[in-house]
């Protein structure tokens, strides 16, 4: 068992979205589970599983633990129509790990999430708690419990929006600090995106 301790780098709820959850995958093996609870409509909320085929860690200089998961599906035939969707969860080094939450009232994992197309996207953050990593073979195992997320800021139209919303996941992450890194800058690229169809000029 390898305690989490001592790196840190959006959908409205329709049928839509269920085209986005399924899809084969293969890079990351098991995948990497994350399910959204949506409730932007709070009378009727919706649960999603969500598969990511590409997902790292690393551990910063500081200790902290970062990982990041990403995915890409094409709502049609055309790769230009693309909707990637990114995760990042930052957990900070605690100088007395355990295996239960050090405490209960405290959240110890950052987390970003985002929906990303050509015409908009949707970014979201939140908290939650990370249950201690164990790490074999080069792959880590973790769990994500007791998160919520909430909307951050939108570009143009995204192509689905959450609105308020728990999360759980199960993380099957690879030691890759290049590949982590890389979708920590995909993320901060998608941050100053145009979208499609924005009025160009000053």
């Amino acid at each position: 068992m390898h305690n989490v301790g001592p790196p840190r780098p959006a959908l409205r709820a329709t049928a839509g979205f269920a085209l986005l959850l399924f899809l084969p995958l293969a890079a990351c093996t098991p995948a990497s589970r994350v399910q959204f609870t949506s409730y932007k409509d709070p009378y009727f909320p919706e649960t999603f599983d969500v598969d990511f085929e590409n997902c790292a860690y690393h551990y910063s200089p500081a200790g902290d633990l970062h990982i990041a998961a990403q995915r890409s599906w094409a709502p049609g035939e055309r790769r230009a129509d693309t909707v990637r969707q990114y995760i990042h969860v930052h957990v900070f080094w605690k100088p007395h790990p355990g295996r239960t939450f050090a405490n209960a009232s405290s959240d110890d994992a950052l987390i970003e999430y985002a929906v990303v197309s050509r015409q908009g996207a949707a970014f979201y953050s939140g908290t939650g708690f990370l249950y201690p990593a164990k790490i074999k073979d080069g792959r880590l195992t973790c769990r994500l419990e007791q998160a919520r997320i909430r909307l951050d800021s939108q570009i143009g139209a995204p192509p689905e929006d959450l609105g308020d919303a728990r999360v759980k996941a199960t993380f099957n992450a690879r030691d890759d600090g290049n590949a982590a890194v890389d979708m920590f800058h995909d993320l901060e690229i998608a941050r100053s995106m145009k979208p499609r169809g924005a009025a160009r000029g000053g």
